[in-house]
């Protein structure tokens, strides 16, 4: 059950062996569909583009994250939502967990 407006994390990990540590701004659990979305705010300049977008550390880091973290929940969905562009602020990123274990590796 997520209950906090924003959830800090430490992933150790022993093989392969990394260290990821940081904060989620905003986890929002929907219970009826097993879904966490993960709200990341923005004040860039810019929105991200191509590759910058479809595959981004940050938002595969979320995944994992969020993974560890809840690991019942069956669908992770990563919204960066752009301060500066009111009318259409969010991008949406949502990774297999093939993708995953490839960002892990």
């Amino acid at each position: 059950m997520i209950d906090k407006p924003e959830q800090d994390f430490e992933i150790e990990n022993k093989k392969p062996k990394y260290n990821i540590k940081g904060f989620i701004d905003k986890p929002v659990q929907f219970k009826s569909k097993n879904t966490v979305e993960v709200v990341d705010y923005k004040s860039s300049k810019a929105k991200f583009r191509g590759e910058e977008l479809t595959s981004n550390v940050q938002a595969m880091m979320y995944t994992l994250a969020a993974k560890k973290l809840w690991p019942k929940l069956k669908r992770i969905v990563v919204k960066f939502l752009f301060l500066r562009f009111p009318r259409q602020p969010v991008q949406e990123l949502e990774f297999s967990n093939e993708q995953i274990k490839g960002f892990e590796h």
